[in-house]
């Protein structure tokens, strides 16, 4: 296991289509390797991802940053306020937080567990 996250807020149950929200996390580095960082994304970074998925697993949407704010040494922890893109179409869907090392891997392809949770994503508000 590299890394041991928890969310910090409380994931929002509902969010209307196409909204931005931010979730505060909790990220400890239980690795062996320091977790690298800097200005712009390159391979061998990391930085916390989103994968949004519907309907039967469907991916909706994907995203990676932002970049950490320091390089996290084992042994370490940070909190990061993590901004999301709610789906543009109303439906239930599955968040799922992990780590990737840029060009590298997703962290629970190495036995990380992400973090999971459900979210409705109601109509547009006007």
């Amino acid at each position: 296991m590299l890394t041991r996250g928890q969310i910090r807020s409380a994931p929002p149950k509902t969010v209307a289509a196409g909204v931005k929200f931010k979730l505060t996390i909790a990220l400890v580095n239980v690795g062996d390797t320091l977790w690298l960082t800097g200005q712009t994304v390159r391979a061998g970074f990391v930085m916390p991802a989103v994968k949004i998925t519907g309907e039967r697993g469907r991916l909706v949407h994907e995203s990676h940053g932002p970049l950490l704010p320091r390089a996290v040494a084992p042994g370490r922890s940070l909190m990061l306020d993590l901004p999301i893109d709610a789906p543009a179409k109303p439906g239930v869907y599955t968040v799922k937080i992990d780590l990737v090392d840029q060009n590298i891997c997703w962290f629970e392809e190495r036995g990380s567990e992400a973090l999971v949770f459900s979210i409705e994503v109601s109509e547009a508000r006007p």
